[in-house]
Formats: C-alpha cells, sequence, structure tokens
C-alpha cells in the first residue's frame, strides 16, 4: 500500500500569527498614544510661551496648524518619544521665560538660549526639568537673585553657564545654591559665572568641589580676594578664564603644577600680583596665555621650554604695570629651548607670538613677538 504524504493544515499557524499581531498591537497602542499625547502636550507649551514673547519672528514654524511636525520646528529637537533640547541661541526673541510651562517637558536634557533678550527672573519652576544635564541662559538681562529653590531638582546638571546677565548676591550664595544639587555639584563640567554686585565676594573653597569642571569662566568687578587653594582639585580644567575683575594676590605654583590639562589660560584685567611662577612651563598643552592688564613683575619665564616648540595662537602680556615686566623694547625672538631672559618692557605694547599652522612650521623654534597699538 502506498502511504500518500499527510498536508499540514496553514490555519493554526495563521491564527497564531494573527493572534499575535493583534496582542502585539494591543500591547503599543498606549504607548503610541501616550506618545502622540506627550509631544501634543510640549508644542500646546511652546505656542503658549511664544505669544507671550514681544519679538519671536524666528518661531514662524511654531504654529497650531503644524503640531504634528514638532520635530522640524525651529529650535526643537526630539526624539520618537518627546521633545529633548530645545536650542534657540541668537535668535532675537525678547521677554520672559514666566510662562513657559516647564513641567510640560519632563525628558528635556538641554535648554540652550543664550544670546537673545530674555529679562526678569529666572522662574523657580525650572527645577521641575529633573533631567536637564545643560542650561545656559548667558548673555541675556536675567536679574534678581539666584533663589534658593531654583536648582532643588536639578542633580544632573553638567554644564551651566549664567554669564552676561545682571543677578544679584555674592559668588559664594551662588555656590552654597548650587550645592543644593543633592551632593551632585561634581557633576558640573562647564561653570560660567559674571557677578555683577554691590557686594563684593570671595572665591569660596567650595567650588573646589567641582572636581569634573573642564571649563571654569568667573568674571565680575564684585569678585575681590585671592584664588582659594581648593582650586588645585580642579585638574581637568582645560580651559580658565578669568577676567575684568578685582581678584588679586600672587599665582600660586601648587595651581599650575595642578592644572597641566590647561589648553586656554586667560587672567585679563585683574589685579594679580608677583611674579609669574617658572611652572608655567609644565603647561604643555597650553596654545593660548593672556595674562594682560594685570600686576605681574620682575622675569618672564621660560614657558615654552619644550623638547618641540609650541604652537601658540595667542601669547599676551600687555599693560602689567606693576614694577612692570621686563621686554626688549622693540621686539624679542622668543627661543622655544632657550632658559629664561630677562626683558625690558614699554606700557602699553601687546606682545603677540606669531606662528603658522601645518608641516612646514613643525621645525620652527622661535616666534616673532612684536608691538602692536
Amino acid at each position: 500500500m502506498v502511504m500518500k504524504p499527510r498536508t499540514l493544515s496553514v490555519e493554526p499557524f495563521k491564527k497564531a500569527f494573527v493572534f499575535l499581531l493583534h496582542t502585539f498591537l494591543l500591547s503599543s497602542l498606549p504607548f503610541a498614544l501616550n506618545t502622540v499625547s506627550s509631544k501634543k502636550t510640549e508644542a500646546e507649551a511652546l505656542i503658549r510661551w511664544k505669544n507671550t514673547l514681544s519679538s519671536h519672528d524666528s518661531l514662524d514654524s511654531w504654529a497650531l496648524n503644524n503640531i504634528t511636525n514638532l520635530c522640524s520646528w525651529k529650535g526643537v529637537v526630539c526624539n520618537t518619544v518627546s521633545l529633548y533640547e530645545i536650542y534657540l541661541p541668537d535668535v532675537g526673541l525678547n521677554g520672559t521665560l514666566d510662562q513657559l510651562d516647564f513641567s510640560s517637558f519632563p525628558n528635556l536634557t538641554s535648554l540652550k538660549l543664550r544670546w537673545n533678550h530674555f529679562h526678569g527672573l529666572i522662574p523657580y519652576q525650572i527645577s521641575d526639568l529633573r533631567n536637564l544635564t545643560y542650561l545656559d541662559l548667558s548673555f541675556n538681562s536675567f536679574t534678581g537673585e539666584i533663589l534658593d529653590s531654583l536648582f532643588t531638582n536639578l542633580g544632573k546638571l553638567e554644564y551651566l553657564n549664567l554669564t552676561g546677565n545682571s543677578f544679584q548676591g555674592s559668588l559664594l550664595s551662588i555656590l552654597t545654591k548650587l550645592t543644593k544639587l543633592k551632593g551632585k555639584l561634581g557633576n558640573l563640567q562647564y561653570l560660567g559665572l559674571l557677578i555683577d554686585s554691590p557686594h563684593n565676594s570671595t572665591i569660596p573653597f567650595e567650588l573646589g568641589l567641582c572636581t569634573n569642571l573642564t571649563q571654569l569662566i568667573l568674571s565680575g568687578r564684585s569678585l575681590t580676594g585671592s584664588l582659594p587653594l581648593s582650586l588645585t582639585n580642579l585638574t581637568k580644567l582645560s580651559s580658565l578664564p578669568i577676567t575684568d575683575s578685582n581678584l588679586c594676590g600672587h599665582i600660586l605654583p601648587y595651581f599650575l603644577t595642578n592644572w597641566t590639562q590647561l589648553t586656554v589660560l586667560m587672567l585679563k584685567n585683574n589685579s594679580f600680583t608677583g611674579e609669574i611662577p617658572f611652572e608655567i612651563g609644565l603647561l604643555t598643552n597650553l596654545t593660548y596665555l593672556n595674562l594682560s592688564g594685570d600686576r605681574f613683575s620682575g622675569y618672564i619665564p621660560q614657558a615654552t621650554k619644550l623638547v618641540h616648540p609650541r604652537p601658540f595662537s595667542q601669547l599676551s602680556f600687555r599693560s602689567n604695570t606693576s614694577n612692570d615686566l621686563e621686554f626688549n623694547r622693540t621686539y624679542v625672538l622668543v627661543y622655544f629651548l632657550q632658559p629664561s631672559h630677562r626683558y625690558d618692557f614699554t606700557k602699553g605694547w601687546t606682545f603677540e607670538v606669531t606662528h603658522g599652522s601645518g608641516s612646514k612650521y613643525e621645525s620652527i623654534k622661535w616666534a616673532v613677538v612684536q608691538k602692536h597699538l
């Protein structure tokens, strides 16, 4: 007897596939609905805020008839779930943050509003942005004191730039409030503050707790006193501009021996005194050095005593007026492998190392330092 092959029915497989597909779609539906609802909430919050601004020509894409295209709006960056970045630098916005409903953006990680015309206080509701890691409100016209409640929940903050505003209060009080970041002050990698207050303040010891800082920018005539030794803990610093302040005292060798990652060192228009430490030569990554407008005196150390020439983009010692640094009166050739030399100095000169780039200049061991009126 010849056995006929058995034919398998596909019906059970079809039913199983339909069942699994149905289950998947039902389980995905709440997520999809939540995603649509989240983006709609965010879009509506942005439109309400836009309508309170006195100048918002750059935000034409923010419209009720364009809500479904939130991710293509000007300055809005989002993923499949929700908006996570608002990026609106230098777009001419004028108004306040009072009507921006921060609670509508639970997944926002970055808020960049620098170089606009925002004014008034920073609302305490900004602390609703619990996932914020990057906050740049620099170069606006914000005023008032920074409230205790401002940073209550911003424990993930890594970048904070508030320079170029008119906040009141001392640096000490601001940093004391920053310590409310759930003990995570050490998360900060960038800190920029302009202290403009009728009350003088010193740099507090607590700033040395920000051990992950790679960039620190401090400015303001109300800054006084000397640099605290706790700043030697900032061993990851790559850029340190301290400008237009009344900070004084010596630049101690201990700082330079711990700031070996610096590529930019700008101590401009302050009241620092004493000699420039020889240890500045340990900053082998330095490409920008500006010590102008201070009161340094004595010898200029051989800051470029390296095996290879250093590609300085700028080297300036202009207008150090206390006893004066010593330079040649016309020009000097800085030979990178020479020991320290004594130079004569003429007030009002800018000394800038001129250099080239590329393989053609790799063997150059000197640079011209000239007078610039």
